[in-house]
């Protein structure tokens, strides 16, 4: 579905696991902080390769390095919520597997 409003940029309405798109219709994606909000990561990911012909560019936050952020010193108590929030890199890549360059 897409909104088209005279007024309005167009937009798609979709979610992670379900992207409203065509096999290999992007040179590249990105996802950036959003991937430890997805209800399934694994499906999200495939989603993601599968619209995408190119580079897929994942930005998080490792949660087995989240105890070197600045946060540490002010919210220690939430680094084990924090760190049970976000996938770890190793599961990104594996789920992934290989990408074209």
């Amino acid at each position: 579905m897409q909104r088209i409003n005279a007024n309005k940029v167009p937009a798609v309405i979709g979610t992670a696991d379900s992207l409203p798109f065509d096999e290999d219709a992007f040179d590249a994606s990105m996802a950036m902080l959003t991937v430890h909000h997805w209800p399934d990561l694994e499906k999200g990911l495939k989603e993601l390769k599968r619209v995408t012909r190119g580079q897929i560019i994942i930005m998080t936050y490792d949660p087995y390095a989240l105890d070197v952020f600045w946060n540490t010193y002010y919210f220690s108590e939430l680094i084990e919520v924090e760190r049970s929030r976000y996938p770890g890199i190793k599961r990104i890549t594996d789920i992934l597997g290989e990408i074209p360059k």
